[in-house]
């Protein structure tokens, strides 16, 4: 990935980009019977990439969105086969995550 050094969102643009492939092959050499990843994000496109080919490789993936407007996190749960619940705090991320994995 090619990115200007002085432009700080297009390097972190690039490292989150470079983060779903190490995601991915991190998840691929483990060992566990059950690989979830669990996102924090309100799933907003920032760009013309897709992330929902990267994201449908992972084999669980359960969606946080802390924001009112849940329709880019439901639309990326649904693109890449995962879960999705809408965070209305920090407090209230336990109960959802142990929601979303029974």
């Amino acid at each position: 990935v090619k990115v200007a050094d002085d432009n700080p969102y297009q390097l972190v643009h690039a490292s989150f980009q470079v983060w779903w492939v190490v995601l991915i092959y991190e998840l691929g050499r483990a060992r566990a019977s059950r690989r979830v990843v669990v996102l924090l994000s309100d799933c907003r496109a920032t760009d013309d990439d897709d992330p929902a080919p990267a994201a449908a490789r992972v084999d669980e993936l359960l969606i946080l969105t802390p924001d009112d407007d849940t329709s880019a996190a439901e639309e990326l749960a649904v693109a890449a086969g995962g879960r999705w619940r809408h965070l209305p705090g920090p407090s209230a991320a336990p109960a959802l995550i142990n929601e979303l994995l029974a």
